[in-house]
């Protein structure tokens, strides 16, 4: 059996990297020059991906159980790979060189060190190539399901479509979330079961409901994160349900609920008759017996975590929940291996900006790069603080002096006070908005936190309050619409949702 195999695999290599971190064998090894370090990475990068075989292995059973064909041909395809390519005699020959001290250097017989490492780097080649082919066979799945309109109602998905958002220096963190959420053996217990070689354990932890926290600071990217693992290939065909809600400093249950349930199925107003009970009920049925990922975006409290995940029923199928937090307290509350995003570098603060502002070419002129990476390191790996300044300066690119006065400001805002770093950048922007626009900005504040905001009522409301300067042959709603595409421009105003013709709604 391909699964039998993997897991000897794996028992030899973990038992591999465990001798070879023995003092006497470590000594024995440097004295000779031999380069430990890279050869112990890629034990630990082929028992990597080993787990990844067993876990889709392990999936695998459960989805040809459920009749799904390509889950069938997946497995017989690692089986054939599993049985051809990963000898365990040879894998486990190779590393026994190494501890039993048959590699002696200047033997006639053995091959040094360096040529097992070689040998073994191939292997993990290997395992990759095929690991890159099961998630390519996963991605072409996904994209037939939507096709054939198999997945789901979700209102939101022109919302979390980022197409044109400027994204840079997430790829790894993207493609760990989604290995979580859809493969939990990297999560310590998972690997502590897998050791143990408890399969019936390691099957009930995998598909137990679970909730990933995101956790770090305002503005550091958490939800421009969830919302590309959430909109991911591989993502959309884990699950057959996806929903997502924002739940706010100050929660509200029933517009949580709500919130959620748009995203599975089509409501009408009548929905805001009915009591929190039947509202959740309702949630509660088209949730159950379904896989699904919910994400709550930006909760602050425990109390609003207990309020909504009591209407979540644990199917017992890999269901997850994604969560986004500030909080650690509340991280650790949900689960006991949050992610913790990190900031930004400053070579990822500086391409966003540079892309941002000048465009894919990025051919930024000598005296605006000098000022421009002094500004970036004075965002303090805050994407939010970027993603505005760089709003700012593609309306304003050719005005140097606008960049110095940035540079100036920043300069006197203390490195580690974040939330006032925000604050100043904001203003900065604010303050370089025409005259014209700054009430229609400051209008914004009107609406409660994390509202959405239709935009037609919007626009009647701008004109109302006589903000609109009539313009040419154009009317006032037409102006209103370019004072808002300018808003969006510079970061200000974040669009949720767009209509079929690409309009903001």
């Amino acid at each position: 059996m391909a699964f039998d195999a993997v897991t000897t695999l794996i028992k030899i290599v973990e038992a591999a990297e465990q001798d070879l971190m023995e003092p006497k064998l470590l000594s024995s090894l440097n004295a000779e020059g031999l380069m430990m370090v890279p050869l112990l990475e890629t034990i630990k990068l082929l028992s990597y991906n080993l787990h990844f075989l067993q876990a889709f292995l392990v999936e695998c059973k459960t989805k040809m159980n459920d009749g799904d064909t390509m889950a069938r041909r997946l497995y017989t395809d690692v089986q054939v790979e599993v049985a051809r390519t990963y000898k365990q005699n040879e894998i486990q020959s190779k590393l026994r060189l190494l501890y039993f001290g048959d590699y002696w250097v200047g033997s006639a017989e053995v091959k040094p060190c360096e040529d097992i490492h070689h040998r073994l780097k191939g292997i993990v080649r290997d395992i990759e190539e095929l690991k890159d082919r099961i998630l390519e066979e996963e991605r072409r799945a996904a994209l037939e399901a939507e096709e054939q309109n198999i997945t789901i109602w979700d209102t939101y998905q022109n919302a979390l479509k980022t197409e044109n958002e400027v994204i840079v220096g997430l790829d790894i963190d993207i493609e760990r979330i989604v290995n979580r959420l859809c493969y939990s053996y990297f999560m310590g217990p998972v690997l502590t079961i897998l050791k143990n070689n408890n399969i019936d354990k390691f099957r009930k932890y995998v598909l137990k409901l679970q909730a990933m926290p995101l956790v770090g600071e305002g503005g550091i990217g958490k939800t421009t994160l969830a919302k590309r693992v959430y909109g991911h290939p591989i993502t959309i065909a884990s699950f057959h349900i996806r929903a997502w809600v924002v739940v706010s400093k100050v929660h509200n249950l029933k517009e949580m609920l709500i919130g959620l349930l748009r995203c599975i199925s089509p409501i009408t107003s009548e929905i805001y008759d009915l009591d929190e009970a039947q509202i959740a009920e309702k949630l509660n049925t088209s949730l159950m017996g379904q896989k699904y990922l919910i994400f709550l975006d930006d909760i602050w409290t425990t109390a609003a975590w207990n309020a909504i995940q009591e209407y979540l029923p644990e199917n017992f199928n890999g269901s997850r929940i994604l969560v986004t937090t500030r909080f650690k307290e509340v991280a650790k509350y949900l689960s006991a291996d949050p992610y913790h995003v990190k900031y930004q570098t400053l070579k990822d603060r500086w391409e966003l900006i540079s892309i941002k502002v000048f465009g894919q070419s990025q051919c930024v002129p000598r005296e605006y790069e000098l000022i421009g990476k002094w500004i970036v390191l004075g965002c303090s790996g805050l994407p939010l603080a970027v993603v505005v300044i760089a709003g700012l300066f593609a309306t304003t690119k050719e005005s140097l002096e606008i960049w110095k006065d940035v540079a100036e400001t920043l300069d006197r805002v203390d490195t580690y006070d974040y939330n006032n770093r925000i604050s100043t950048t904001l203003s900065l922007s604010y303050n370089y908005l025409p005259t014209h626009m700054k009430a229609c900005f400051r209008y914004f504040g009107v609406f409660p936190e994390d509202n959405v905001i239709p935009i037609k009522r919007l626009i009647s409301l701008w004109v109302a309050e006589g903000f609109i300067m009539p313009h040419k042959n154009m009317s006032l709603e037409e102006v209103a619409e370019s004072y808002l595409d300018d808003l969006i421009n510079r970061s200000l105003v974040q669009i949720n949702e767009v209509s079929i013709d690409g309009k903001v709604k």
